[in-house]
């Protein structure tokens, strides 16, 4: 998020948002605002703008280990995740949503999977995939 410099010595935030406030918290917004300071990497790594500091000639490899690590994960457990994170983020109770995702995970193909490649000492190769819903939008019969 930026800030505009008035000429009166006031900042005002080009786009606040609450995204933004919930991820560096209300102190950190509010000093960024007030000062209209640019921060350095260092900073930002502090107040939790971002997750790591990777060297300039270091990036593309960490970059690459990452996606590896993220594409090999469950996607059963990689969605539930971020719609548990995000339910619970936006202040709203998570139990029965935990509940329906322990219920998918518990019979969907994924588990065996990890049991499977944890006792082979292989990699796992999850397969499940987001049920298919229907496009509520009717189509042209000429598209």
């Amino acid at each position: 998020m930026g800030c505009r410099r008035r000429s009166s010595g006031s900042s005002t935030p080009r786009r606040p948002r609450g995204e933004f406030v919930a991820l560096v918290g209300p102190a950190a917004t509010k000093y960024l605002i007030f000062t209209g300071d640019r921060i350095d990497a260092a900073r930002a790594l502090h107040i939790g703008l971002v997750d790591e500091l990777v060297p300039s000639d270091l990036l593309a490899d960490r970059v690459r280990h990452v996606a590896e690590q993220m594409a090999g994960l469950s996607q059963l457990s990689i969605q539930a995740t971020k719609e548990i994170v995000n339910t619970m983020a936006a202040g709203r109770p998570a139990s029965e949503l935990v509940a329906r995702w322990v219920d998918a995970a518990d019979s969907g193909p994924d588990l065996a999977e990890g049991i499977d490649a944890f006792a082979a000492r292989r990699p796992p190769r999850f397969t499940w995939t987001p049920p298919v819903t229907p496009d509520p939008t009717p189509k042209s019969p000429m598209a």
